[in-house]
């Protein structure tokens, strides 16, 4: 408004003046649209100082941006005004002032074809710096939705580990029965036994030890108590 009243606008008054977004479009990638920044579209009225006596209606849309070549990495602002019909100050009624006031004069459709057709053009430097900064807004939307997908599985994992390995044998990982598994089944030898020993590695000496002598039964080296001499 300030570089408007510079020129020779007056009398400056804001109708309507919501939001919208602008375009940026990569000339590397066939002019797709990479971003969107925020923008103002104004309506006003005004008088001019070379016709103080003329009301108009005129459209402004600004925006800004650090992506355009000019200045890259420096948020440079953007206008485009579109002056409309001039009015005679006298010739304006009440009802076309409360229109005004309230808003109602929405911008015609010559209007929003030119403002549509407006787009920012991003240097090919910040392209890439866009597109990552865009890819990780997607990563960060999706975490959330990973994460959800990922708790199930991680439970069920975690229940699975809890029940694979059998308390009775403390230094080893050794699933419980079935199948019933044998000292030849399993690399471990003199391992820590606790009750109740479902596969019965301590054999039958009970001494808290498994797999002594490789197998289910008893040490090999010891002595047949039912062996006499004669």
């Amino acid at each position: 408004m300030q570089k408007l009243q510079e020129v020779g606008y007056r009398d400056i008054g804001i109708v309507n003046i919501p939001d919208t977004t602008m375009n940026v479009i990569s000339t590397g990638l066939n002019n797709n649209v990479i971003a969107n920044v925020p923008a103002k579209l104004v309506e006003m009225t005004y008088s001019t100082n070379f016709a103080p006596s003329e009301i108009r209606t005129g459209y402004l849309i600004s925006t800004s941006t650090d992506a355009t070549p000019r200045n890259l990495g420096m948020v440079t602002g953007y206008t485009i005004i579109y002056e409309g019909n001039s009015t005679a100050a006298t010739a304006i009624t009440a009802s076309q002032t409360t229109m005004l006031q309230s808003g109602s004069l929405l911008p015609p459709a010559p209007v929003m074809q030119v403002f549509d057709s407006f787009e920012l053009m991003a240097g090919e430097e910040v392209e890439q710096v866009i597109l990552a900064a865009l890819r990780a807004l997607v990563a960060q939307a999706e975490e959330p939705k990973q994460a959800k997908e990922k708790e199930p599985s991680s439970a069920a994992e975690e229940e699975a580990e809890e029940t694979t390995c059998d308390s009775s044998y403390p230094d080893n990982c050794i699933p419980p029965p079935p199948p019933d598994l044998t000292c030849d089944d399993v690399c471990a030898r003199n391992f820590e036994v606790v009750p109740p020993d479902p596969h019965g590695f301590d054999g039958n000496d009970n001494d808290g030890i498994g797999c002594e002598s490789g197998s289910n039964q008893p040490d090999l080296n010891e002595p047949d108590n039912n062996s006499g001499s004669t």
